[in-house]
């Protein structure tokens, strides 16, 4: 049991209503239980301690923003104070800054480099903004099945008859680099290699772990899969320093960015 908790020099605020909680004691079979209890009888809120955390069982507000986010969930008392102050707990608050990161990220106000060189020879006034080893490149295609048959109902007399229909398939093409510049996107593989322009691009549909994309030169939607969150992004947000994991997002909003600056 945390002597953080138990010991703690200064009153617990309950993170629901802003009233001081009182510590409570009760034996058990096994050890004994001990929890804080929020003094407003509307409130009534209850956090019991749980090793090195304590946990927010219950509370007479059921519609406060706190319990529907907190319910049931263990965290620590310095997190629990900073929701008590309206901040919020240490996931929560990394989810925020990555919202916030990307959209800075977005409007250009972040760049990210993630390459210095690239196995490419690069164009006059080209530079490498991102390089993705292992990566799969699939494209959609139609492809046209057979359906149905003649069915024969007396001697010599058949109806009904066999018809195409056509349906997107998406087919694993190649593997190889990814290489992101200024000016294009780059995939090259053993078999086949891609030049993208980036004003070319129409649209870009973001994954986990990669992106689709349509460009006005090409029929067929092509897809850049891989793990990439093999790469990091690190930076901070006011004191909060981190390092989250890349993703199609990412690389959707790096896209973007780089082609709204050409010309």
């Amino acid at each position: 049991m945390s002597d953080e908790i138990i010991k703690s020099q200064e009153p617990i605020i309950c993170p629901i209503c802003s009233q001081t909680m009182t510590h409570i004691e009760k034996k058990k079979l096994l050890g004994k239980l001990q929890m804080y209890i929020c003094r407003n009888i509307d409130c009534l809120t209850k956090l019991v301690v749980k090793k090195d955390a304590l946990l927010l069982s219950e509370t007479e507000n059921i519609n406060s923003d706190v319990w529907q986010t907190y319910k049931q969930k263990k965290l620590t008392l310095r997190e629990w104070k900073k929701i008590a102050k309206g901040g919020m707990s240490d996931e929560e608050q990394s989810k925020q800054d990555r919202i916030t990161i990307l959209e800075r990220f977005r409007r250009g106000e972040i760049i990210f480099k993630l390459a210095d060189e690239v196995p490419i020879i690069l164009k006059k006034n080209e530079e490498p903004f991102l390089y993705l080893p292992n990566i799969e490149l699939h494209e959609d295609r139609m492809i046209r099945d057979r359906v149905g048959g003649a069915v024969r109902v007396m001697k010599g007399v058949y109806v009904g008859g066999s018809r195409g229909e056509s349906h997107p398939e998406r087919r694993h093409v190649d593997t190889g680099e990814l290489i992101l510049t200024n000016k294009r996107l780059v995939f090259v593989g053993s078999r086949k290699s891609v030049d993208i322009d980036l004003r070319k691009i129409l649209s870009i549909d973001p994954y986990s772990d990669g992106i689709a994309l349509s460009r006005s030169n090409k029929k067929n939607i092509e897809w850049f899969i891989g793990n990439l969150g093999l790469v990091k992004i690190e930076t901070n947000i006011e004191d909060r320093e981190y390092k989250f994991n890349f993703d199609g997002l990412f690389l959707k909003y790096m896209i973007e960015d780089l082609a709204s600056k050409l010309e």
